[in-house]
């Protein structure tokens, strides 16, 4: 056996190193030693692809790494295997001699079976991995199927809470189903991709969250190499209930805010994604109620429902007109008046109690028309017309009044005394004489007025009292001057 110095080429040029190693002589083939020997069987190309039932040929090459000159044995590609294989590949090596660096090269067969479709990662091995040491690098072999010209089919199947189509009101789980429609080659990979961004290849069911339109595509390849076309599959979110929902009536108020027929209040909402679909709206038309309320919800394009929004308002049929009263406080006379300023009040009550009363209004001397607040004074001789009305909450007007306030404060005056007859004799009355007083009234007029008869006794001073009286019971006096003496003269 002879030994040969291997030189390390890679520090001189190629030239140099092409010339020495032609001048180098065959190493001699021994038996392999896995104590003294390692060897590493290298195959080229590192990927081919092959079809089915066909043969695909590697260059090997054998390399020593041990120190010293390189013991390459004989039987040294009958030692070698493949494993990787699928069951029905056969690998065959021959042997082809020696390459420029005097290492052993040969060649790997390996026979392809039909019904093994797809890649296959592959190593040389031999007999004690001290020996010959697994590749540094795998190689793979490719069987293909050149009659399978039909790309996969995928369908996606989507599970979560259903709203109304085509939303989902939860998130979606998506699981995706290739099928091989020819049954030759079968699927080989699945991809796809949520919003835009792809997804490592699929493996399993995954999760679609979050309100919105998320797109999902996806397609698979069969390892025939047909790849079908992608897919486009949207899936719509909205789990969120609408928000901001309000209820409203239909129009105003009747009165001071009352509603006193039936009203409808209509109710609204917002909804960010699906948008909403419809609202409700409720008619009210009793109990009366001073804090009457009405529930509505709105729901959105999904199903989804908000929670209840309630409206309150005033709500009354109350149709009856409050009753008004006036009360008069001052100095009374007779026959209706009044011989003083007269303070009115007035009082307002709704008989059925439900709307109370809103405003009394009242006018004197058929003046404008005022609120009512508090009592008022009316003043000054005559006949004083107070107007007055109220009305409740609820729109019911009562009916206009009317009190006439008579006032008479001033007393009659040009109260004087008229003699039944004249002197009897020399301006003297010298028996008994009826003397009558009479007076004058402005506003209430003379009642009545009091007369007298006077028979005695005897003065040239004699001043005969007397008064009258007005309707409205005011009274005055006067007197008259007479001379009285019964001597005959």
């Amino acid at each position: 056996m002879r030994k040969h110095l291997i030189l390390p080429l890679a520090i001189l040029p190629l030239a140099v190193a092409l010339m020495m190693v032609a001048l180098l002589p065959t190493p001699a083939l021994a038996n392999i030693s896995c104590v003294t020997d390692i060897y590493t069987a290298n195959a080229t190309p590192s990927a081919q692809s092959v079809q089915q039932g066909t043969t695909a040929s590697y260059l090997v090459t054998v390399t020593e790494h041990t120190l010293g000159l390189p013991y390459y044995p004989s039987n040294i590609f009958s030692t070698l295997s493949v494993t990787g294989l699928p069951a029905g590949f056969t690998a065959t090596f021959t042997a082809n001699g020696y390459n420029l660096l005097h290492e052993p090269i040969g060649q790997l067969a390996v026979q392809t079976t039909t019904g093994h479709l797809g890649t296959y990662p592959l190593q040389i091995t031999g007999p004690n991995k001290e020996c010959i040491a697994t590749l540094g690098n795998d190689f793979t072999l490719t069987v293909t199927d050149t009659t399978d010209t039909t790309a996969p089919t995928t369908t996606a199947t989507l599970a979560g809470t259903k709203g109304t189509n085509p939303w989902y009101t939860s998130a979606v789980t998506v699981t995706l189903a290739a099928t091989d429609p020819d049954g030759t080659s079968d699927v080989a990979t699945t991809t796809d991709t949520v919003d835009g961004v792809a997804k490592p290849t699929y493996t399993a069911p995954f999760t679609v969250s979050g309100d919105g339109t998320h797109p999902v595509t996806f397609s698979s390849t069969d390892k025939a190499g047909n790849a079908e076309t992608s897919q486009t599959l949207t899936v719509t979110i909205d789990a969120t209930a609408p928000s901001g929902v309000t209820g409203a009536p239909d129009r105003a108020p009747d009165s001071n805010g009352w509603y006193n027929h039936a009203v409808t209040v209509m109710f609204s909402g917002t909804d960010a994604t699906s948008g909403i679909a419809t609202c409700t709206s409720t008619t009210y038309s009793g109990p009366d109620s001073a804090t009457a309320t009405v529930s509505g919800t709105c729901t959105d394009k999904a199903g989804n429902v908000s929670a209840p929004a309630t409206f309150t308002f005033t709500y009354g049929t109350d149709t009856t007109a409050p009753t008004t009263t006036a009360a008069l406080s001052g100095t009374k006379g007779n026959n209706g008046y009044y011989t003083s300023a007269v303070t009115v009040t007035l009082a307002a009550t709704d008989p059925d109690g439900i709307s109370d009363v809103a405003t009394t209004t009242d006018t004197v001397d058929s003046g404008a028309a005022q609120a009512y607040t508090a009592p008022f004074t009316v003043s000054g001789d005559g006949s004083h017309p107070v107007t007055f009305s109220s009305t409740d909450k609820a729109g019911n007007a009562e009916t206009t009044k009317t009190q006439t306030i008579k006032i008479d404060a001033t007393a009659p005056t040009n109260v004087v005394g008229t003699p039944d007859r004249g002197p009897d004799a020399g301006g003297y009355y010298n028996h008994p004489v009826t003397v009558t007083f009479a007076g004058k009234d402005a506003t209430s007029g003379i009642a009545t007025c009091t007369s007298a008869t006077y028979s005695g006794p005897e003065s040239a001073t004699v001043s005969v009292p007397g008064s009258c009286t007005d309707t409205a019971g005011n009274s005055a006096s006067g007197s008259v001057a007479l001379k009285y003496d019964t001597t005959p003269r």
